[in-house]
């Protein structure tokens, strides 16, 4: 994933690879503009807000909300139906917004992206779904711990219980389906290294090109 000023969305658009989220602010003096916004079509856009309108991430470090703001910023979110909205805030700040938003649970009613500019990939605050871990004078480096972020729906996850394989099926590359679904059970008691049981994922928005773990913030939020 890459952020950055309006100004830096052309220097983002070099390096991005496709299936790698990009980040940039909806609101406020650095707001992209749509030019900049359609620079980015094979990749998921992740939106931030510093004034506290609908978004997926609200920024609450210094000057921008506040951590009361940014907890019933939360709270509206969710009562418009987004599922786990996210506050970014600095690891040394974060107690604040922990008090903030009171009985809301992290990881269930909302999810936390963190900076603490170690330059390590390991999480520093339990249940955040992503951390920002590198400050370089261009850009900031995050890691990305949760595939499903942002949560913008409900996903929940269907057994298949004995699935069929359709006669005359042929299974090729990319095939998808029941046919993928029975093989995927009959293989899930082999002790095949990589084979998993079986099961299908229902979700109410479809999900981009698998990201890669490590993503890539440019400037600071």
């Amino acid at each position: 994933m890459w952020d950055g000023l309006n100004t830096d969305a052309s220097y983002i658009a070099r390096l991005i690879r496709p299936g790698d989220l990009v980040a940039y602010y909806i609101d406020g003096l650095y707001a992209w503009n749509s030019a900049q916004i359609r620079m980015f079509p094979h990749n998921e856009h992740v939106t931030i807000t510093v004034f506290g309108n609908p978004a997926d991430v609200a920024d609450a470090e210094t000057g921008d909300l506040t951590p009361e703001a940014a907890a019933d910023w939360v709270r509206r979110q969710k009562a418009r139906g987004y599922w786990r909205p996210t506050i970014y805030r600095s690891l040394s700040v974060m107690d604040d917004v922990r008090r903030t938003t009171g009985d809301l649970v992290l990881g269930k009613d909302w999810d936390a992206w963190v900076a603490d500019y170690d330059n390590r990939t390991e999480s520093v605050y339990p249940g955040s779904a992503a951390k920002q871990f590198r400050n370089a004078s261009d850009f900031d480096e995050s890691e990305v711990y949760d595939d499903q972020w942002p949560h913008r729906t409900m996903s929940v996850v269907v057994p298949v219980t004995n699935p069929k394989w359709p006669a005359g099926q042929l299974l090729v590359l990319n095939n998808r389906g029941h046919a993928v679904e029975a093989l995927q059970k009959a293989l899930s008691g082999s002790a095949i290294r990589g084979v998993r049981a079986s099961t299908s994922t229902v979700s109410s928005a479809a999900r981009p090109t698998p990201r890669s773990r490590i993503t890539r913030l440019t400037r600071a939020l």
